[in-house]
């Protein structure tokens, strides 16, 4: 098996099965926590009047346990082929790596949570993670990219992560995610970004579910 499609099929197993580890106690305008074991499950908190405008933020707090993992996750209706761009902002609390252990994820899918075939690259679709970008307000990290989804696509799936940082603590706030007429997409897209995939402790890019 390829390096690739063990990669994929390690995704997919934690991503699309993401609906059997949603926790369902707390969920706001269709933001909802998840947790790849409930042993490692962090805590979860709503702030109705957070955010970097007073929207609405979305918190993730880790205790002094090590390797605790969780993330919000939303499902949204998607037109297949067509750009989208994703923002979302952040303000973390004692957290020692973000670089490593604050992130967001994205995959186009079908409306079964069913991986779809991506013509562009040859293979299932893969979740893409938008690079901080320069953000307009202060103390609020800013993660930004624009994507564009495979023909076969209807849904997409965000995430928004904190891992392995005993202690520490995030907010998300203002996640949005909005069509972009083609041209507009491809004077914004511009050159090809580094990968902004997290790295494990040594510095390598992980599966998300190991």
């Amino acid at each position: 098996m390829s390096r690739i499609t063990l990669q994929l099929a390690c995704w997919s197993a934690t991503f699309l099965g993401a609906a059997a580890f949603a926790v369902d106690t707390v969920e706001f305008e269709g933001w909802r926590p998840f947790r790849h074991r409930n042993e490692t499950a962090p805590g979860f908190e709503i702030r109705r009047d957070g955010g970097p405008h007073g929207h609405g933020g979305l918190v993730i707090r880790h205790d002094d346990r090590e390797h605790l993992d969780g993330a919000w996750m939303k499902t949204l209706e998607v037109r297949g082929g067509s750009h989208y761009r994703i923002t979302a902002y952040a303000r973390m609390t004692d957290v020692v790596n973000p670089r490593a252990h604050t992130y967001v994820e994205l995959l186009f899918h079908d409306d079964k949570n069913r991986l779809v075939d991506d013509k562009q690259i040859g293979v299932k679709s893969r979740p893409f993670y938008p690079a901080v970008v320069k953000s307009d307000v202060p103390d609020w990290t800013k993660f930004s990219g624009i994507y564009r989804g495979p023909a076969a696509a209807t849904h997409a799936t965000i995430r928004l992560h904190l891992r392995w940082e005993p202690g520490g603590q995030i907010e998300w706030g203002d996640i949005d995610l909005q069509h972009q007429r083609r041209l507009d997409a491809e004077r914004r897209v511009g050159p090809r970004r580094r990968d902004a995939r997290p790295r494990d402790r040594k510095g390598q890019r992980r599966c998300r579910g190991s």
